[in-house]
């Protein structure tokens, strides 16, 4: 995904960033800085089967997903160990 964020000179390529984690917090400040109501966002589809992600990570598994992803892993701040980014911790 860097790679559709970044501009050329690697400089993050929006306004503002709004992390799923957060997404009313988030929304709430585009909309406001934008000077329009937010609509209300209705939580669908949500499912918590109580899994830890990790679990499903070996040694290689992990190693796979650090060279497909650890880019926008790192540009993002998230965590492995916690599964959030550092500025939601």
């Amino acid at each position: 995904q860097t790679a559709i964020q970044l501009d050329a000179d690697g400089t993050l390529a929006v306004d503002k960033v709004v992390y799923f984690e957060d997404l009313n917090g988030g929304l709430a400040d585009v909309f406001a800085a934008i000077g329009r109501p937010m609509p209300p966002i209705e939580r669908r589809n949500a499912r918590r089967t109580g899994d830890d992600y990790r679990t499903h990570f070996d040694a290689e598994a992990l190693e796979l997903f650090d060279l497909r992803f650890g880019s926008d892993v790192a540009l993002w701040g998230y965590d492995f160990e916690t599964g959030l980014p550092q500025v939601l911790r």
